[in-house]
């Protein structure tokens, strides 16, 4: 099919994937970035003695059943895992 184009027409094509590069795929790669950087500066901070109070505590879900449950995953609200961009 290309065969068939003038010219005038590759120009108007070239145009044309310039202003769609310019007007819509820049902006919205932009958008995207944006909320990336969002993501990751946003993150809530963990302190150190709050990590440690989770793992060494004493609240242990399986603790009183006697463990015998087997293990779970649980993700935080952060995690990477969980989130979606739209």
């Amino acid at each position: 099919m290309g065969q068939h184009l003038n010219a005038n027409d590759v120009d108007r094509i070239r145009i044309f994937m310039r202003e769609l590069v310019i007007k819509a795929v820049v902006p919205y790669a932009e958008k995207q970035l944006k909320q990336l950087h969002e993501l990751v500066t946003n993150r809530k901070s963990r302190s150190l003695f709050s990590g440690a109070k989770r793992w060494f505590g004493t609240n242990k879900p399986n603790a009183a059943t006697g463990g015998g449950g087997g293990t779970s995953v649980v993700y935080s609200k952060e995690a990477p895992e969980l989130q979606v961009l739209s």
